[in-house]
């Protein structure tokens, strides 16, 4: 397999937006002038433009049948079902996690049960201090597919009200400018020796469970799926002009096999079902340990060991029952939060602000 990397994980963590987008721009290029690309990484990339524009071709007769029998999670891949068509598959995914020390926390699945229990726990951190730019990061990724009707306008009620639950949250968060050197950002698992405080996670794998489970067990807290969402990682697709269109598929099955699926690399879960299941059996005699500076500048350790079975099997369950994808977008990101900025500070109301982002999302739409 010959791999052609336009951006490294360093270039793309250190790129402005501009510069990504020449590279999605040259991109684009390339493919509708017909490049032999054969299989595309569609991490980044606006794939439902690609669909569109006919780049990516139809693997609905390769994957249907795998979901069909079970062999991936349809809570999943219904997702990726347009009228019948399927374009792109994960070959991992996160689950999205709420970890706290606060009774009912089951309660609190989304941003508007987090918004009302704001508005009536006024003494409560919720996620500690955090930024702006760490709370809508954060959150806004299972907001977004809520802000659009069916058409792709943006609904400008839905809009206002998530301007106004983040505002409730922030509240009770206390907002900051940016964090000092030795303090514990916001929405931080760490946070939880502290007192009653939530974090959002995002677990990635049984290996890498271990830490929001153990801080979570430590506490005595509990935990709750978020959303009912889930975080695609390694979206592949097959581009519609290869020349090697069934060993693209092929190498799409082999990713998509038990046998590749079952390994726990810290990336995501498998989107096989059978793999899922034989990772969470797999022996995993490991554990780690850390100190946690407190508030008060006490120092408590914490012993993180493997998922005991009922937490194993917690898991497994979210993991076959999550159905909201979450969605990850830079520019209606940036929007919302310059947005969000004038209305935290008072300089406009929600009204004004929704307006301002629509205006500015409403020229990104129409190129």
């Amino acid at each position: 397999v010959n791999f052609t990397i336009a951006m490294t994980k360093e270039e793309y963590a250190s790129a402005d937006m501009a510069t990504k987008e020449d590279y999605i721009r040259a991109l684009n290029t390339e493919l509708l002038a017909g490049s032999n690309y054969d299989i595309l990484v569609l991490d980044g990339l606006p794939a439902d433009s690609l669909i569109e524009k006919g780049v990516l071709a139809d693997i609905s007769d390769l994957l249907q049948p795998m979901i069909e029998d079970g062999t991936l999670y349809k809570n999943v891949m219904d997702n990726y079902n347009q009228e019948g068509k399927i374009y792109r598959v994960p070959a991992r995914f996160s689950v999205s996690m709420l970890f706290g020390n606060i009774k009912d926390i089951d309660k609190l699945n989304s941003l508007e049960s987090l918004a009302e229990y704001a508005s009536t726990h006024t003494d409560a951190p919720m996620f500690g201090s955090i930024t702006l730019e760490n709370l809508v990061d954060a959150f806004l990724p299972y907001e977004i597919s809520d802000l659009f009707d069916h058409q792709g306008k943006i609904n400008r009620d839905n809009l206002i009200h998530t301007l106004n639950a983040l505002k409730l949250v922030s509240d009770r968060c206390g907002l900051l400018e940016s964090y000092d050197r030795d303090s514990i950002p916001g929405n931080n698992i760490w946070n939880l020796v502290n007192g009653e405080y939530l974090a959002l996670s995002t677990p990635k794998s049984f290996l890498n469970a271990i830490y929001p489970f153990g801080m979570t067990k430590h506490v005595k807290g509990d935990y709750t799926s978020y959303e009912n969402s889930f975080i695609p990682c390694c979206e592949l697709g097959i581009n519609s002009k290869s020349v090697q269109s069934e060993l693209s598929k092929e190498f799409l099955r082999t990713i998509l096999s038990e046998e590749i699926q079952v390994n726990d690399l810290y990336d995501g879960f498998p989107v096989n079902s059978k793999a899922l299941v034989a990772s969470s059996l797999q022996n995993r005699d490991y554990s780690a340990r850390s100190t946690v500076v407190s508030e008060d500048g006490s120092e408590t350790a914490v012993n993180f060991e493997a998922l005991d079975p009922q937490q194993t099997e917690d898991l497994v369950n979210i993991c076959s029952s999550v159905t909201k994808k979450a969605v990850n977008n830079e520019h209606i990101t940036a929007a919302i939060k310059e947005g969000a900025a004038s209305f935290f500070t008072g300089e406009l109301s929600a009204e004004a602000a929704a307006d301002a982002i629509i205006e500015k999302l409403n020229v990104y739409l129409s190129e």
